[in-house]
């Protein structure tokens, strides 16, 4: 009975075939909305989780936001390297860029950094040529600096810039290393950034106070506890005495946005530390509701389809109801006459779900070109969107089907519409 109903709904369909594409282009269109949207949102989803699990989901960074700031390098690496979940720190000292000249090339700094040795390994930068910043660089304020890819292929043009020296704002530092490009993005890259010894870029901006660090816990386990651990010790260390009511209203207020980027510093304005661990968890709520938004948008889409669906099953109805009463007359029973308009209902709305996912499948191809990123359907995409077919298969469907069953045969065989 399956196979002969299947038949049956092949042949009304392909017997109106521009009448049925008509009808499930509104199956179609929802089909390519959910699965380009969601797969869309996903391939997002995915490059930013790739390039903050790429910096390290045990990586701590700390701003202290005072002037009256205690914290200079040999007490930050002193005292923190002292606390048991704490792997290594890396301070980072922000200096003015400038114009970068080598050999009659020349090219903006967007961003120079001094820091210490300890850098590649908190922040996860492997080099690609040479050496990083050394304890004696360090000590002696040395001029040098280690470059990032982007610069390396922009400046020297395949040449190799270990031990060449460059001018940076006019003053001469000695490449020593390069980093390995970052593949995993544009946020957080190194690729367009140039290291400087930490002591050297505090003499040049006339500090000794360090206003900015990366903490890297032992593991990923142990990031909340480094987290707590480094609150107790900057309370400590710089107590927020702030009063007066519009203060702690200020404070509460920044406390929550700081909270939505996955910052915190407790009740302290004094500083911020902003756990990755937590921007994580925030993605995935935030995609989670992401997704269920697009799914609703696309939903409309799919209800607009259906109606269609409903609309020519009701004609297809009308117009087949002296064959109706004829399979009646012959033995048709209820149960076949509702199962066979129920199979063309579905058929209508798989083969727009097929057609929608291959459109989907074509669609991303082109975006992932122009956005330069991965973007492939996921089986539980394919798996969604198959179902939602059939479910507005299932219940646009039935009505019309019921409609047709009930049909009495001595009244089918009279009509002449």
């Amino acid at each position: 009975m399956i196979w002969q109903s299947a038949k049956m709904a092949v042949k009304a369909i392909w017997g109106n075939k521009t009448r049925s594409f008509l009808t499930v282009l509104g199956i179609i269109i929802g089909i390519v909305a959910i699965t380009v949207l969601i797969t869309i949102g996903q391939g997002a989803t995915g490059q930013i989780v790739t390039t903050i699990e790429g910096i390290g989901t045990n990586v701590l960074e700390v701003s202290i936001l005072t002037e009256d700031n205690p914290l200079d390098l040999e007490k930050l690496e002193t005292d923190l390297r002292a606390m048991d979940v704490v792997l290594d720190v890396a301070p980072s000292q922000n200096v003015s860029g400038g114009q970068l000249k080598w050999m009659g090339n020349t090219m903006n700094a967007r961003s120079i950094s001094g820091t210490t040795p300890a850098y590649p390994a908190v922040k996860n930068a492997p080099l690609a040529q040479g050496r990083f910043i050394t304890q004696a660089d360090l000590d002696n304020e040395s001029y040098v600096a280690v470059i990032g890819a982007n610069i390396a292929s922009t400046l020297f043009e395949g040449s190799n810039p270990v031990g060449e020296t460059i001018t940076i704002a006019g003053l001469p530092y000695t490449v020593v290393g390069v980093l390995q490009k970052n593949e995993s993005g544009t946020m957080g890259s190194t690729d367009s950034q140039i290291f400087i010894p930490f002591t050297l870029a505090q003499k040049i901006a006339g500090t000794r106070a360090v206003a900015s660090f990366t903490v890297a816990a032992s593991n990923s386990d142990s990031v909340n506890d480094a987290e707590a651990q480094l609150k107790a010790y900057l309370d400590d260390l710089m107590p927020d005495n702030s009063e007066g009511s519009n203060r702690r209203r200020s404070g509460n207020m920044r406390t929550n946005v700081m909270a939505m980027f996955g910052m915190s510093g407790g009740d302290n304005s004094n500083y911020s530390i902003y756990n990755q661990s937590n921007v994580l968890d925030a993605l995935g709520e935030a995609t989670a509701t992401l997704t269920l938004m697009l799914g609703g948008i696309a939903g409309i889409a799919l209800l607009v389809g259906g109606i269609g669906i409903m609309n020519m099953m009701l004609t297809s109805v009308t117009e087949r109801t002296r064959e109706i009463g004829i399979r009646k007359a012959i033995g048709a029973t209820r149960g076949n006459i509702l199962f066979q308009f129920l199979v063309e209902a579905l058929l209508l709305c798989l083969l727009g779900g097929g057609l929608g996912l291959g459109i989907s499948a074509l669609i991303l191809r082109v975006v992932a070109y122009f956005m330069n990123i991965p973007l492939a359907i996921s089986l539980s995409v394919i798996e969604m969107a198959l179902g939602f077919s059939l479910f507005v298969g299932l219940v646009f469907g039935i009505y019309p089907a019921n409609k047709a069953a009930k049909c009495k045969p001595i009244d089918a065989l009279r009509f002449n519409g």
